[in-house]
């Protein structure tokens, strides 16, 4: 834990979501392998059905400065997060999609999300985990690159080879 809090303290800058000590408890709590740097726009369109959606939702969120500021920090339980199914990569449920468009808003181009496979459990093998994800409500296909994971909050995390 205390090597996620470090991790995470020295990438927040100005035009990035603050997070809190509590959701960084939650990511682990809710057994996530780990917080992922991607872009604001690709969690969107991992998350949303279309463009217009997005759209949508960047007229109605609200600024950066609503979200990082104390008063609405102290409230905010959930880290940003991507779960998705295990053996497909299919993105099941998210969290974050305001605060999102709060950092494209502001300019900003990174975007924390913590990643939940699921079923969630603590043996995960890094080898066997899906590389790509499938957007929840879309056909959007994302990426991922393990190795910039920026903190595994599994610590019983095999990073082994299958096979």
């Amino acid at each position: 834990m205390k090597h996620l809090v470090k991790a995470l303290t020295k990438i927040t800058a100005d035009k990035e979501l603050k997070i809190n000590d509590h959701q960084k408890r939650t990511v682990v709590d809710e057994k996530g392998i780990g917080i992922y740097p991607m872009t604001p726009i690709d969690f969107l369109r991992l998350s949303t059905p279309n463009q217009a959606f997005i759209k949508d939702l960047m007229a109605a969120s609200k600024d950066l400065d609503f979200y990082n500021s104390p008063e609405v920090q102290k409230g905010m339980y959930v880290h940003p997060f991507i779960e998705f199914d295990n053996n497909t990569g299919k993105v099941t449920a998210h969290e974050g999609r305001n605060r999102a468009a709060a950092v494209i808003k502001a300019g900003g181009s990174v975007f924390l999300v913590a990643l939940f496979p699921r079923p969630g459990h603590r043996e995960h093998v890094k080898s066997e985990l899906p590389t790509t994800l499938l957007g929840e409500f879309s056909n959007f296909k994302y990426d991922l690159d393990y190795d910039k994971m920026i903190e595994w909050v599994d610590f019983n995390f095999k990073n082994k080879k299958a096979g």
